[in-house]
């Protein structure tokens, strides 16, 4: 049985609470900066102003990608710090009794509402973003949602977006860079 915040997932509850949070880690994370105390006041102005800019009362993923990437910081930690309590449906495994290639192509050839119902979001926005109609965005934990459905890491997908990264293949995590540890 779905929880309240999962019911009412494209609501203002969990998008505001989580908006509230988001706001708090970049403060938080400005305040534990080695920054002087003129350059934190200047750096939160800069911050609201992107996040004004990007999409202001709306907790949008370009606007959760361009505040984070101007603070630089990771992606993947703010994301699992922020939504590891999310909850969606992620994709169902389809009927034992289809033929291999029906299960193959299962988690391949997805409509828009089988996309929204695994990640938590309406039908309508998933076409809406899709056809790009108008300036309807994901909000960042359903494209984190997205991204572990995929089997990719959230900052690919993000990067992929609102960035110039390259299109990530699902299922397929990149390298891990010489020394990284990730």
């Amino acid at each position: 049985m779905k929880n309240n915040i999962q019911e009412n997932i494209e609501s203002s509850d969990y998008k505001d609470i989580k908006f509230k949070e988001f706001r708090e880690y970049l403060y938080n994370n400005i305040k534990k900066s080695k920054l002087n105390k003129d350059n934190k006041e200047e750096t939160k102005d800069r911050i609201q102003d992107l996040i004004t800019k990007n999409g202001s009362d709306k907790f949008f993923g370009k606007m959760f990608y361009i505040t984070l990437t101007e603070l630089k910081k990771d992606i993947d930690i703010a994301c699992e710090d922020l939504f590891h309590d999310y909850e969606y449906e992620g994709i169902k495994p389809t009927n034992k009794n289809n033929s291999k290639f029906s299960i193959f192509v299962s988690g391949i050839s997805l409509n828009d509402a089988e996309i929204a119902n695994a990640i938590g979001a309406s039908g309508s926005r998933v076409s809406r973003v899709r056809n790009n109609t108008d300036e309807t965005d994901f909000y960042p934990y359903q494209v984190y949602a997205l991204a572990k459905i995929s089997n990719i890491l959230a900052s690919q997908l993000f990067d992929y977006f609102y960035g110039d990264g390259e299109r990530p293949v699902i299922g397929l995590l990149p390298k891990p860079a010489e020394g990284d540890t990730k």
